[in-house]
């Protein structure tokens, strides 16, 4: 799990973000300016692994980039809104906003984005039954006779 957020946070996270049009965006510090004005937060390799262990089956890589992707294109389909809205109001011409669009990528963006967890619940449960199973009188089913 800690090589998928090494994977995620160096490769995949700035990968996606230039396949979406946000590799012009202020990434982490916010530092400068830029033609986006939009900030978005560092993906801490934490919030990779939660991604990893809550929303992906596979051994490999290829679902964890889905999810990633799809985080991307939430933050690409709100920049589009806020440019549309602000290109009607004719505001974007003479005056662009000095405080620019925040984007932190935490749990509940996440959730947001992805919903629920899909597989996170299932590890605990099983990681449960088989430390249940190891007591001794434990039995993993249930047999009812009439």
């Amino acid at each position: 799990s800690s090589e998928k957020a090494a994977i995620g946070t160096t490769h995949l996270w700035p990968k996606q973000l230039m396949k979406h049009g946000l590799s012009g965006a202020l990434v982490d510090t916010g530092k400068g300016k830029d033609a986006l004005n939009v900030t978005i937060s560092k993906l801490q390799p934490s919030m990779v692994e939660y991604i990893a262990e809550n929303y992906t089956r596979e051994a490999g890589v290829r679902q964890l980039e889905r999810c990633l992707a799809s985080i991307c294109r939430h933050i690409a389909t709100k920049v589009a809104l806020d440019l549309e809205k602000r290109a009607k109001a004719k505001d974007f011409v003479k005056d662009p906003p000095s405080s620019p669009l925040r984007f932190e990528v935490d749990d509940e963006l996440v959730e947001v984005v992805l919903g629920a967890p899909k597989v996170g619940n299932y590890r605990v449960l099983y990681k449960n039954l088989c430390r249940r199973l190891q007591t001794p009188g434990v039995a993993a089913g249930l047999a009812w006779t009439s």
